[in-house]
């Protein structure tokens, strides 16, 4: 039987790593609220230097929330899809004879497909709308998709923080 100490490793090297990436998301996310008090019609007779600081970091914590969440997503994705086509890989050649390599990663696309599109989690939907759409069209063959994915994520990303430096002009030029 194993003691208390087991335990509480667990608890530090799985929890604590977990509910601090939660506590760091929240913050990052409660920081670019400065952009809805802005956005939403508050009357504002100037922007002043602090109004435009505060722009400035709740962009920031928007992109690195938006950035660690796409980071952390792929480091998953890309440990579940090694550790699936090793397994595929490692397997014998009995098992070969009877399913072929192709429909295995069909059916195994298919079962990932059908849980991204029931995944609906507020923090991490946009992120899994642009993998659904792109694994609707390129199904069956998600080792090439992998790098585009990657760049698609990182390229919404970037239109999603400039559309916020070019909002945060235009309020500049026009008020």
């Amino acid at each position: 039987m194993s003691g208390g100490r087991h335990s509480w490793i667990t608890f530090v090297s799985k929890v604590i790593p977990s509910l601090s990436l939660s506590l760091f998301g929240q913050v990052c996310g409660i920081s670019g609220c400065f952009n809805i008090l802005v956005g939403c019609g508050v009357p504002m007779r100037s922007i002043n230097s602090f109004a435009l600081i505060g722009m400035a970091l709740s962009t920031f914590f928007t992109t690195l929330r938006s950035f660690s969440t796409a980071t952390l997503q792929l480091k998953a994705s890309k440990a579940f899809f090694l550790g699936f086509t090793n397994s595929i890989v490692s397997a014998p050649m009995v098992f070969f004879d009877s399913t072929t390599v192709g429909r295995i990663f069909t059916h195994a696309y298919i079962y990932i497909y059908v849980y991204i599109t029931h995944l609906h989690t507020p923090t991490h939907t946009h992120i899994y709308m642009y993998i659904y759409t792109h694994t609707h069209i390129c199904i069956h063959i998600y080792i090439y998709m992998y790098m585009y994915v990657c760049v698609y994520i990182y390229i919404y990303i970037y239109i999603y923080m400039y559309t916020y430096i070019y909002i945060y002009i235009c309020m500049y030029v026009y008020y």
